[in-house]
């Protein structure tokens, strides 16, 4: 599903506007990031220090997607503030607190909150500036609506799965599968909006 989300965005990638293709570098991240964890999982037997990296810039280029597709923050460059503050915050968090080596659940807890605050904001100025607006044709909204869901989802699982995954295995199974069906939907939906891209375009126009 990573997969094809990113090939999606790449074949929309000359139509679409700034904020769009910042999320196809994203989904470009991501899959390297899969594929270096998985080489670092099978040669080290650890890959938390790919995905702890990862998150730093994860954070990064999503601040920069909202920040060119919410106009308050493309106005005084909040999101661009919000990425440099954020990767400064993980790389302290490394040093401080949470080795590479360890799931930095502080970091991420901290990036959750952060999207999910910015995705809400792009509601709530979608709310004020459009009285007309089409929200099923809007691709912004839908993706922040993904976001949402993913981010939500990753609440639920990473609170849950450091207290059970080794006093109660059997449920930690049951978190890995829930995770991995979250995974699933999340870039299935990316795919689609990308896909369905133009039509949307013209159906807000």
């Amino acid at each position: 599903m990573l997969l094809l989300a990113m090939i999606s965005s790449i074949i929309r990638f000359k139509e679409a506007d700034t904020s769009s293709r910042l999320l196809c570098y994203l989904l470009c991240l991501s899959f390297l990031t899969e594929a270096l964890a998985y080489f670092a999982a099978k040669r080290f037997h650890n890959n938390i220090p790919v995905y702890t990296v990862f998150s730093l810039f994860e954070l990064m280029l999503t601040s920069l997607y909202f920040n060119y597709c919410i106009d308050i923050f493309y106005k005084y460059r909040i999101g661009v503030y919000i990425g440099i503050v954020g990767f400064i915050l993980g790389v302290l968090n490394i040093i401080f607190l949470q080795s590479i080596s360890r799931i930095n659940s502080n970091f991420l807890f901290f990036e959750g909150i952060v999207i999910i605050a910015m995705a809400f904001t792009l509601f709530a100025r979608l709310v004020m500036k459009h009285d007309t607006l089409r929200i099923k044709a809007y691709h912004h909204f839908w993706f922040a609506v993904i976001l949402t869901f993913y981010w939500c989802s990753n609440f639920f699982n990473l609170s849950l799965y450091q207290q059970i995954i080794f006093a109660h295995k059997p449920i930690a199974l049951l978190l890995n599968m829930l995770n991995f069906i979250v995974n699933i939907i999340t870039y299935l939906s990316i795919a689609i909006v990308f896909l369905l891209y133009p039509k949307m375009q013209k159906q807000d126009e």
